[in-house]
């Protein structure tokens, strides 16, 4: 889902698709930079609890290196760039969406 999600993207608003990509990117970089914390704050990527509920595609992978990866809990990250990621990825969904509802 993630890929047919960037790749529907990246056709339709390549500039959003590829800011996205920077900041996931710099996010990485930040995380593999940074060690991780004990107390969770603002900014700080913590594993979510399962919740059983249905599987939206805009819930499966916010990126995947995140996502995956259980070396990334408890890292800092700048609260900027949460904030980009997430308005970035909440302007990829509505892009997406609206292609799947023509």
């Amino acid at each position: 889902m993630y890929n047919i999600a960037q790749a529907l993207c990246a056709a339709e608003a390549p500039e959003v698709q590829h800011e996205l990509d920077a900041v996931r990117r710099e996010i990485v970089d930040q995380v593999s930079r940074n060690r991780p914390v004990v107390e969770p704050s603002p900014g700080v990527f913590t594993p979510l609890p399962k919740k059983i509920k249905q599987c939206d595609w805009t819930d499966f992978q916010l990126t995947p290196e995140i996502t995956i990866s259980p070396l990334v809990a408890g890292h800092l990250v700048p609260r900027d760039l949460v904030n980009r990621l997430l308005k970035l990825h909440r302007m990829q969904v509505s892009v997406v969406t609206s292609l799947i509802r023509g």
